[in-house]
């Protein structure tokens, strides 16, 4: 199992709100860390699976534009005191590759 190390207070957070086209509002909100190691952790927060899945997506195509996913696996990682299933995605931009690591217990289960 791989070990991040994350600092107390993420580097940023906010939350977003879709209006689907039925009029209804779905939120989600976003917590991420760097790890002591470089990598990005982001936390999800929403009990939505689509709406987890939508705001991986959406945080790739925010913070890193340009950047393709290349490979997407399905990992336990212990980040501090707890164990959490998180998705790994790589993604690249023909000139670089970056791991970024969703955490995504609030909607996996």
């Amino acid at each position: 199992m791989k070990n991040i190390n994350i600092g107390k207070e993420p580097v940023d957070s906010y939350v977003m709100m879709i209006e689907e086209k039925d009029g209804t509002v779905s939120s989600y909100g976003i917590l991420e860390y760097e790890s002591e190691e470089g990598v990005t952790v982001v936390r999800i927060l929403t009990a939505e699976r689509e709406l987890g899945i939508e705001a991986e997506q959406s945080f790739i195509d925010d913070k890193f534009p340009g950047y393709k996913v290349i490979k997407k696996s399905l990992l336990t990682v212990s980040i501090g005191d707890r164990s959490v299933k998180c998705d790994c995605l790589r993604i690249s931009n023909e000139k670089e590759e970056k791991d970024i690591y969703f955490e995504i217990s609030e909607f996996s289960e």
